[in-house]
């Protein structure tokens, strides 16, 4: 019976392959070519492949498989472990991790990113720019006001960023946007951008802003998750 199986099984994972399904357990796709199979219980809520927009209810007839392109990967998992969202508990610090195909230069990504967030767009506002020794990393933040009028009362909106970068030679080679809560006049998450060129994928990482002094420790472990599940 076990060589029975040990002959089968290989069958039944090129066949998931071939007619393009995930094989039981695991989702599967491509970024650029690059084949990357992770284990299921991370994905979270869904891969979503190219074709129909998850809004369209012809979503379900995407391609799927190893042969077919990600649009994004979503992930879950626990920090420090990296152990799957659904093994544990809801007082666990939790991370998310967003992967999507890489295009166009990659050269200046981070730069031009930057140059986009600090100075696009003409109702936004510019704090100073300052140095931060702890994280050893740029911050500057950007306010972005907006007011509306109920009767008699003018009321005012206050939307606030912060960006965290690092540079090499001039060229932004790190960059994190912090989001502020008004109600309580605190960051409360940040998202860390980085590249995988070798692979043809970028990928994001959510995390508490209290989580921000482990931000080299959150980009290498990731990196080397996506690495253990690329299959080229």
């Amino acid at each position: 019976m076990k060589l029975y199986f040990c002959l089968i099984l290989p069958l039944l994972l090129f066949s998931c392959i071939v007619n393009g399904e995930n094989r039981p357990g695991f989702v599967c796709g491509q970024f650029n070519r690059n084949i990357i199979e992770v284990p299921s219980k991370y994905v979270f809520p869904f891969a979503e492949y190219e074709g129909y927009s998850y809004f369209d209810p012809r979503f379900v007839e995407n391609k799927k498989g190893c042969e077919a392109n990600f649009r994004i990967l979503p992930m879950g998992m626990s920090w420090p472990d990296l152990k799957p969202f659904s093994e544990v508990s809801h007082d666990v610090r939790m991370i998310e991790v967003y992967v999507e195909p890489l295009n166009g230069d990659t050269e200046k990504y981070f730069s031009h990113k930057k140059n986009i967030y600090l100075n696009m767009g003409v109702i936004k506002r510019k704090g100073e720019l300052y140095y931060d020794e702890e994280l050893e990393l740029y911050f500057n933040e950007v306010f972005i006001e907006s007011k509306h009028i109920n009767g008699n009362k003018v009321y005012v909106n206050i939307i606030k960023y912060g960006y965290y970068w690092d540079e090499d030679n001039g060229e932004v080679n790190v960059l994190m946007e912090c989001s502020w809560r008004q109600l309580d006049d605190s960051y409360r998450r940040c998202k860390l951008l980085s590249l995988m060129p070798e692979f043809g994928l970028k990928y994001s990482v959510s995390f508490e802003f209290s989580n921000l002094v482990n931000w080299e420790a959150i980009q290498d472990k990731v990196r080397l998750f996506l690495s253990e599940y690329i299959k080229n």
